[in-house]
């Protein structure tokens, strides 16, 4: 009886033994796993901070050129060239919806 006492008790130190390396397997291959997330985070956080440096330079630049159209604007009026004041009307518009809809992107950037 001895005998099956001690052969239950080996039985169940080797499969605790077996267990502890099963783990330990799963471990080893859940680091490689922990290794690219961690690179893909940095990664991923390197992008988003390059986009917010590059839509801010956006911003900045068409803000500049919204300053720029709006002096020839103020200068098409004076001389009174309609045809002309038409095209630098659009200009504006389309750079202040280039502002807005950078904004709004730098705002979702921040948030990120």
């Amino acid at each position: 009886m001895n005998y099956f006492k001690n052969l239950s008790e080996e039985q169940s130190r080797l499969n605790l033994k077996s267990e502890k390396v099963e783990l330990a397997t799963i471990y080893d291959d859940l680091k490689g796993s922990i290794g690219n997330a961690n690179k893909g985070f940095v990664e991923a956080t390197k992008l988003v901070s390059k986009a917010q440096k590059e839509v801010k330079k956006s911003i900045s630049d068409n803000k500049t050129l919204l300053k720029e159209l709006d002096k020839a604007e103020k200068l098409i009026k004076d001389i009174g060239l309609d045809s002309e004041l038409k095209k630098v009307q659009k200009a504006q518009n389309q750079v202040k919806e280039n502002i807005n809809e950078l904004d709004s992107y730098l705002t979702n950037l921040i948030t990120l």
